[in-house]
């Protein structure tokens, strides 16, 4: 510390305070960040940022002890972050050019957190640092969702079931790309209560200007997507092409490393023997067993790996149905693999699984004259379309549907018994206002207007 001048403090929170140092021998300007008793979250940021020696993350220079807390000086960026740049551009629109050098950065570092299996969970503006006209990606705590995240940065999934993966934070990268190109938030408030109410009821409407090209709004609408198996991946966006327009644009000059890196990533084909494809429940692609499976079959590589079955020539004739033993086994699914090339001719397919189903899925199948048994995933479009799929949607159906959602919310928050009383007083003639002069604060208030939702869809 007898190294370094403080000039003045960046930042301030609970567990960490930032200082704008300057080094006495080589007169350097650095960030110097304090953990202020948070010494697992110190010892991970480290970890972390010292594994990241990559472009586009914060430089890592010393650590040292201070007292009982730990102490990181870090490279300073002399731009701000980019929360601070998108203020200073409300009212106008910012350059694709601009926006698209920012993107390609980040999912420079996107990637190689990923395949170094690092998740990232405090992906936001104020995170997202600006120094010499380049993005600098920082705080890698621990708890840096918890402390530093605000909730309309929070995933869905993080939001209803506690649970963040790679796709969340392609979910936040969204989230960045959409505040850059309509310079506000996707949510305007930070109740996480009203951001539930809004994603359970199909989320917010993402409208991006129509002067950005379709292949950026393609990209923002995908990682926006509210279902997770839906989203993007990191290493799918490398691979599309809105992708790989966007980066032929020329919107920022690399290295020669970091062009042979980004040229890899995206113009990585896959190999030139095509995946055998399985027929199966649940699917994986990143599953250990998926993978030890397709590393197998594409080694051997032989025709005849498992035991075929040769169904025999086609007939018209109609045959009595076989008796089944229907003892029902503990998977039920009929795995097939493609006809080979060298069996083409033939009806040989490869059993992977026990070639057993229920009754009723065989009796539909020789009723609508198929061949070939069929695999699980496929039986719905042979079944009989359910009855209810066909009845009409009545809009009271839907006005009962939000009472209800409306009722749990308030019974969540205050209980029922005070919701119950509030109702009753409100039915009567009753204001709001009584209600809200024992709560002021903004959940309460949600509440409230919940109530007078309720009030009015019962009059309907």
């Amino acid at each position: 510390m007898q190294n370094y001048e403080i000039l003045e403090k960046i930042y301030e929170s609970k567990s960490t305070l930032i200082h704008k140092v300057r080094n006495i021998r080589d007169n350097n300007i650095y960030a110097m960040k304090e953990f202020i008793g948070f010494y697992n979250q110190a010892l991970s940021e480290i970890q972390i940022m010292k594994q990241c020696q990559i472009p586009f993350v914060i430089k890592l220079k010393e650590v040292f002890r201070l007292d009982d807390n730990v102490v990181i000086i870090m490279e300073y960026a002399d731009q701000g972050n980019l929360k601070q740049f998108i203020n200073e551009h409300l009212g106008s629109f910012i350059s694709e050019r601009v926006i698209c050098k920012i993107l390609i950065q980040i999912v420079f570092v996107l990637i190689y957190l990923r395949e170094n299996k690092i998740c990232y969970k405090g992906l936001n503006p104020e995170n997202i640092l600006i120094h010499q006209e380049q993005v600098r990606i920082c705080d890698f705590g621990i708890d840096n969702l918890i402390q530093h995240q605000k909730p309309s940065y929070r995933p869905p999934e993080l939001l209803f079931h506690n649970k963040f993966s790679y796709k969340s934070m392609m979910y936040q990268f969204g989230l960045v790309l959409y505040e850059l190109t309509t310079q506000r938030q996707l949510f305007k408030f930070e109740v996480i209560e009203q951001i539930k109410a809004v994603i359970f009821n199909g989320g917010a409407i993402v409208k991006i200007p129509q002067i950005y090209s379709k292949q950026l709004r393609f990209i923002i609408a995908t990682c926006l997507d509210l279902q997770e198996t839906d989203r993007l991946d990191i290493r799918q966006l490398v691979h599309n092409e809105n992708f790989k327009i966007l980066l032929k644009q020329k919107h920022f000059t690399f290295t020669y490393e970091q062009q042979d890196t980004f040229e890899f990533w995206s113009n990585n084909k896959q190999q030139k023997q095509k995946r055998k494809s399985v027929c199966t429940d649940n699917f994986d692609f990143d599953s250990k067993d998926q993978t030890q499976k397709d590393q197998q079959i594409i080694q051997e590589d032989k025709p005849n790996i498992n035991k075929t079955i040769n169904l025999g020539p086609k007939t018209n004739s109609k045959q009595p149905i076989p008796k089944l033993n229907l003892k029902k086994p503990n998977d039920d699914t009929l795995t097939l693999r493609p006809i080979s090339q060298q069996t083409k001719g033939t009806q040989s397919y490869t059993i992977i699984k026990s070639n057993t189903f229920s009754r009723q899925n065989f009796i539909s199948s020789t009723h609508r004259k198929l061949v070939s048994p069929i695999p699980k995933p496929q039986w719905i479009d042979f079944m009989q379309k359910p009855q209810y799929l066909d009845a009409p949607i009545k809009p009271q159906t839907i006005i009962n549907n939000l009472i209800k959602l409306k009722m749990e919310q308030c019974v969540e928050t205050i209980g029922i018994e005070e919701t119950r009383q509030t109702l009753n007083r409100l039915r009567q003639g009753g204001s709001v206002n009584e209600f809200l002069s024992k709560y002021q604060d903004s959940k309460h208030l949600c509440v409230a207007r919940h109530m007078q939702d309720i009030i009015s869809f019962t009059q309907l």
